[in-house]
């Protein structure tokens, strides 16, 4: 995958996915379900405020990851007073979810053991064997 395969524009809230096979997701506040709620002991005022945001995000099918079995990806913080702190952490949140949602390693290359190397391991297997046949009780 390359270098920038993930962009996270956190001023306009947009997150961009380029994948391998050249299609690009991107991500924005209109696409994701908002909801606020409140929660906690508060009494009234917290009832007044509710100043906790929900994103909710449901994957297309296009871009569906076969090895993950979620279908909508979901942040919530209540951990700022305004809304829009934790609108933005929640934004955060979640587009930390889409790249580990979407980041596949990279295939590891198959190499050959070098010529020296196993060289130096049967030298090695040879001498250990010949320390222990030297042990070996001599029957005469």
């Amino acid at each position: 995958m390359e270098k920038d395969w993930f962009l996270y524009d956190r001023e306009k809230q947009q997150i961009t996915v380029r994948l391998a096979d050249k299609k690009e997701l991107r991500i924005t506040p209109a696409d994701v379900l908002l909801s606020y709620f409140s929660g906690g002991p508060g009494g009234q005022h917290l009832n007044k405020t509710m100043n906790g945001v929900r994103l909710i995000y449901h994957i297309p099918y296009d871009y569906l990851n076969a090895f993950q079995k979620t279908r909508q990806l979901v942040s919530r913080s209540i951990s700022q007073r305004s809304k829009e702190q934790n609108m933005r952490q929640a934004f955060d949140q979640l587009a930390e979810k889409v790249r580990r949602y979407f980041y596949m390693p990279q295939k590891r290359k198959k190499t050959k053991v070098p010529k020296g190397s196993k060289e130096k391991r049967l030298q090695s297997k040879k001498m250990r064997g010949k320390l222990k046949h030297d042990r070996k009780m001599v029957d005469y």
